[in-house]
């Protein structure tokens, strides 16, 4: 049996969807197939272990927003690492270990950052013991932590491209996926990220709560979700999602956005070019494409935040790559 490391560092890209948000949910999947698009971005989620000799009765000290030592795994307070170790036991075995999670962006903001933060723990935990998992290996532990044992409600996607890393298309059924890279030219991949704009609006919210009621087993197999099957081109499918979930994700989250920004940029941008948005993800950053001054909306959350709107509205423009 190869020692355990001393210490290992890992960062874990945050991601962003384009498309196919709720059909990644298995009561949907595992009768219609899903699909999403979506790309992990050059913004990180880093977890830090130090693993050292015990000398007190301690096991943990996990720093994140909050400071904890733990002499027993019940003790912990943070769910996905009380999950992860109440799991592993081994991980720790007689020794210490000094945990540190940080990241470039906030959590609870849209960006998948509890599954980055998942997937970078078990690949942390699993590096420090010199054992390889591939990233289907941890896309599916991460899931399993998070929608099994958790019990968060969600799709796979998350951590499916946060394990996979770069542009995907992810395809979903039989409570399988399978992973198909995206691959563009220098021309195309810088095209793309020029047309990309990211914001952050400085709200923040739990994903898992909105989509516990939005996609419930009961609503995933509503009509609306379904015409997404029978859409072809792009501008249509996302004028079908964008009206499959508005209405349902407003009214989880106590109406429309505050600052009506949103709706006069995408009722702007919608007669043009066919806006569309995200689904699920009713968070604080959000993406949008751009020719010019004639946006092609993507992605996103609450609407369509437009440059020329930013001044009053509070959000705060970010610069993005694809990961």
């Amino acid at each position: 049996m190869v020692d355990a490391l001393r210490m290992a560092y890992v960062q874990t890209p945050f991601r962003i969807s384009f498309f196919g948000g709720g059909t990644d949910f298995p009561g949907f999947f595992n009768g219609y197939h899903g699909a999403v698009i979506g790309t992990t971005i050059d913004r990180y989620s880093y977890v830090a272990l130090n693993l050292l000799e015990r000398i007190k009765d301690n096991i943990l000290k996990l720093t994140y927003s909050k400071l904890e030592v733990v002499k027993h795994f019940d003790e912990i307070q943070h769910p996905i690492v009380r999950c992860v170790l109440e799991t592993h036991p081994e991980f720790i075995g007689d020794r210490f270990i000094d945990l540190h999670s940080f990241a470039d962006l906030p959590s609870k903001s849209g960006i998948g950052s509890s599954s980055a933060f998942t997937v970078g723990l078990l690949q942390a935990f699993y590096s420090l013991h010199c054992q390889y998992r591939a990233p289907q290996q941890l896309a599916y532990e991460a899931i399993d932590v998070e929608r099994n044992k958790l019990m968060d409600a969600g799709g796979w996607q998350d951590q499916v491209l946060c394990a996979y890393g770069g542009l995907n298309l992810v395809t979903f059924c039989d409570n399988s996926f399978t992973v198909d890279p995206i691959v563009l030219d220098n021309v195309l991949l810088k095209c793309l990220e020029d047309s990309l704009m990211f914001f952050y609006t400085q709200e923040q919210r739990s994903s898992s709560c909105i989509q516990q009621k939005t996609f419930s087993s009961k609503n995933i197999a509503d009509k609306r979700l379904l015409r997404l099957c029978g859409t072809t081109s792009p501008a249509g499918l996302l004028k079908t999602r964008w009206g499959a979930g508005r209405s349902a994700l407003w009214r989880q989250r106590g109406g429309p956005p505050r600052n009506r920004i949103s709706e006069v940029v995408l009722g702007a941008c919608y007669t043009r070019t066919q806006g569309g948005r995200r689904g699920a993800k009713a968070g604080a950053v959000f993406e949008l494409t751009a020719k010019k001054m004639t946006p092609c909306y993507i992605g996103g959350n609450e609407g369509v935040f437009f440059a020329g709107a930013l001044p009053s509205s509070g959000c705060t423009r970010l610069s993005l790559r694809v990961n």
